[in-house]
């Protein structure tokens, strides 16, 4: 077939997929005109006549290695200087602004970011309420959640042990009078753990800012001793061994628990890494197209990944629940999935229009947001503890030049695609 389209100046792509007409091993191959318009089908595959005619020898897109916090380069140190000032006027207007009442809101009114979730707000709302019916709590909103878990009486039922399908340890909880609404609660011994909780709630707030939807809703809250009323707290705290902060209170993240988690993603993981960048792309299904999401929010968040560790939900859906290890490594393996050429279409462009307005770094406005939630931990906005946001802008800037190469090769409409609500 693909001798064929060489030889036919009419042909530019060939489009080969499993013949549904006939047994197992027979293949249907389309020459076609356009390289356009691949509609997914299982095991099926576009091969462009530009790209079977360039040798695989003469090109090498191999991603360099990055190594572990040294992709900061001289470059992005010259620039984050010219932009600092722009940035500091920024966040002088957003201190004449109303006090959010959560991180997400900040974030969400941001300067930098405000116009863009406008843009996209339809489009969230859908993948949220979708969120949290695959998550089994069937209705609710991000800021509900939010509320409930930042202002409700706190039950708890026990200490849970770190696993494979649970969170990795802390109290699970009940919030209110409500049997049916559950919350995680982690609380830190020290001052220098407490950074864990800045990952957490960072890692929520960059899955919501680029609309991927792979997490669950989590806040901060100081929690006051005299607000503890359920004894079975008091001693789980104790055997924690965590005492309450200088003005009584204790410092912990909250994270709405799934109550329809189904195990972990193992073997039905089906999205495969490549080595370079691939020369023949196949769509992606409605899972695999869930599975690139959570690499996405693995690669910008800078947390390891291994299949075997995604937690999966309703319809095979794969979410992150434990979300510690956040903006600490920079996750090398995850970059060869990306060789796949297909990215879902508004990731790429909210990126795109970030790096437009250099003084509107995603650093900067998950930043802002992060002093904005009741915990409002005191941290230092570059390299340092081994936690840094500022990596995230060059993490995003490799993603995008991953997304140029592709495009480049297999043309805009076959590489971005319409994310499924």
């Amino acid at each position: 077939a693909q001798d064929l389209c060489s030889s036919d100046e009419l042909c530019q792509s060939v489009s080969i997929a499993p013949n549904p007409a006939s047994q197992a091993g027979w293949f249907l191959a389309t020459l076609k005109k356009s390289g356009s318009n691949l509609l997914y089908r299982p095991g099926s595959r576009l091969f462009l006549k530009r790209a079977l005619e360039r040798p695989k020898s003469q090109v090498k897109y191999n991603q360099e290695p990055i190594s572990r916090f040294n992709i900061i380069s001289q470059d992005a140190k010259e620039e984050e200087s010219k932009v600092t000032e722009q940035r500091e006027l920024i966040e002088e207007k957003m201190l004449g602004k109303p006090v959010a009442s959560s991180s997400l809101e900040a974030m969400q009114n941001d300067e930098c970011y405000s116009s863009i979730y406008s843009s996209y707000k339809e489009m969230f709302t859908q993948k949220e309420d979708k969120l949290m019916k695959i998550c089994g709590w069937n209705s609710g909103k991000d800021s509900q959640w939010i509320e409930d878990m930042q202002t409700l009486a706190l039950r708890s039922e026990g200490l849970m042990k770190s696993s494979k399908t649970t969170p990795g340890g802390g109290i699970k909880l009940n919030l209110g009078s409500d049997p049916n609404k559950k919350a995680w609660m982690k609380i830190k011994p020290d001052m220098t753990s407490q950074q864990r909780h800045i990952s957490q709630l960072a890692f929520f707030l960059l899955d919501r800012l680029l609309g991927l939807f792979v997490t669950v809703p989590t806040t901060g809250r100081r929690l006051l001793v005299n607000e503890i009323t359920d004894s079975d707290i008091t001693i789980a705290l104790s055997k924690m061994q965590i005492s309450p902060d200088e003005d009584s209170s204790f410092k912990c993240t909250l994270s709405a628990w799934a109550t329809s988690v189904q195990g972990i993603a193992g073997q039905k993981w089906t999205l495969t890494p490549q080595r370079e960048i691939t020369w023949a792309i196949s769509s992606f299904s409605p899972n695999q197209k869930n599975q690139l999401a959570f690499l996405l929010a693995n690669w910008l968040g800078l947390m390891p990944f291994k299949p075997e560790n995604a937690v999966q939900v309703q319809q095979g859906y794969n979410i992150h629940i434990d979300n510690d290890a956040a903006f600490t490594v920079v996750p090398n393996d995850i970059f060869l999935y990306f060789n796949n050429c297909q990215f879902p279409k508004h990731v790429i462009e909210i990126l795109i229009k970030l790096r437009e307005k250099p003084e509107c770094t995603i650093a900067s406005i998950l930043y802002r947001a992060l002093n904005a939630d009741p915990l409002n931990i005191t941290f230092a906005y570059s390299t340092q503890n081994n936690f840094s946001l500022k990596i995230v802008d060059q993490m995003a800037r490799i993603l995008l030049q991953t997304a140029d190469q592709c495009i480049k090769r297999f043309g805009q409409d076959n590489v971005l695609y319409d994310d499924d609500c």
